[in-house]
C-alpha cells in the first residue's frame, strides 16, 4: 500500500478515502466502502486468474498435440 501515485506523489495512506463520510487520512483499513470494494476487486481478480489458467492450460495441450503430430 505504499505505492506512489504519479499525479501527486503521495502515498496511498496519505490520501483521504473518498467513500468514507469521515474523510480521514489512512482510514482505508476500517472504511466499509473501501473494504467492500477491495473484496469485490479480489473476487474479480481471482475469477480472471482462474479463467486465464484454464485457457493457458488448453493452449499448452494444443501445442503438445501439434508437436506430437509432427514427429
Amino acid at each position: 500500500m505504499d505505492k506512489k501515485i504519479p499525479w501527486n506523489g503521495k502515498n496511498v495512506k496519505e490520501i483521504p478515502c473518498f467513500g468514507c463520510s469521515k474523510r480521514q487520512i489512512g482510514c482505508h483499513s476500517v472504511c466499509e466502502t473501501y473494504i467492500y470494494y477491495s473484496e469485490k476487486r479480489k473476487k474479480e481478480l481471482e475469477k480472471k486468474h482462474n479463467s486465464d489458467d484454464f485457457y493457458s492450460l488448453r493452449k499448452e495441450r494444443a501445442i503438445k498435440y501439434l508437436r506430437r503430430g509432427k514427429r
